[in-house]
C-alpha cells in the first residue's frame, strides 16, 4: 500500500484561497434593491445591485456641494445666486461675506480688516460646515466713500462697513458682524451657532 505524500504548501494554498473566497463578500459590500422590470412589462421586481461605494460618494459629493464656497463676481448676480441656492438647498443657512476686492499683486483684500478678519472667517464657516457666499464689494475707490456702491444700496444689505458677514436663509438675511467683530473665530463660532 502506498502512502500519499500531503504537500503542505499545496494545503496551505487551499487554505488560503479558501480564506480568501469566505471573505470576498465583506471587500465587495453590495446592497439589493427591488426595481420594477420594465422590460417584460410585468409586476416582477428584479434585483439591480448597485454598490455602497457609489451611494457613499454621490452622499459626499451632495455635501461637497453644499460647503462649497459660492463667488459672486458682480452685484447684479446676487440675488440671483442666493436664489439659485436656496433652491437646492432650501432649508440651509449659508454665510455672507463682503469683503474689499483682493489685490493681484499682494493676494490680500485693499481693506486691512478684511485681510485681518478673512482666515477666521473661512475657518469659521468651514468648522460649522456652512457654504460662505464670498462677495467682493470692489476695489477701494469703487467702495470707499461711494454712497452707490450697489451692495450699499442694496436693500436687504445697506452696507455701511467691509467686512461684514451675514447669515442668510430662503427667507433673507438675519444677523450680522461687522469689521472688527469679525477677526475673531471663536466669536464668529459663537455667532453662527446662535
Amino acid at each position: 500500500m502506498q502512502r500519499h505524500k500531503i504537500r503542505l504548501d499545496v494545503v496551505l494554498a487551499g487554505v488560503v484561497l479558501l480564506l480568501l473566497f469566505s471573505l470576498l463578500p465583506f471587500f465587495f459590500q453590495r446592497q439589493i434593491i427591488e426595481e420594477p422590470d420594465t422590460e417584460l412589462r410585468h409586476h416582477h421586481k428584479r434585483p439591480i445591485i448597485v454598490d455602497r461605494e457609489e451611494e457613499e460618494i454621490e452622499e459626499i459629493e451632495e455635501i461637497e456641494e453644499r460647503m462649497a464656497n459660492i463667488i459672486v463676481e458682480k452685484a447684479s448676480e446676487f440675488d440671483e445666486t442666493l436664489r439659485e441656492y436656496f433652491v437646492k438647498h432650501a432649508g440651509d443657512t449659508v454665510l455672507v461675506y463682503l469683503y474689499g476686492n483682493v489685490q493681484p499683486h499682494t493676494g490680500k483684500s485693499w481693506c486691512p480688516d478684511c485681510a485681518a478678519a478673512d482666515e477666521p472667517i473661512r475657518a469659521a464657516a468651514a468648522e460649522a460646515g456652512m457654504t460662505l457666499v464670498e462677495v467682493p464689494v470692489g476695489e477701494r475707490q469703487e467702495y470707499k466713500g461711494v454712497p452707490t456702491n450697489p451692495y450699499r444700496v442694496h436693500p436687504q444689505i445697506k452696507l455701511a462697513s467691509v467686512p461684514t458677514i451675514i447669515k442668510w436663509t430662503k427667507a433673507g438675511p438675519g444677523g450680522r458682524l461687522v469689521e472688527r467683530e469679525c477677526r475673531s473665530q471663536a466669536d464668529i463660532a459663537a455667532f453662527l451657532a446662535k
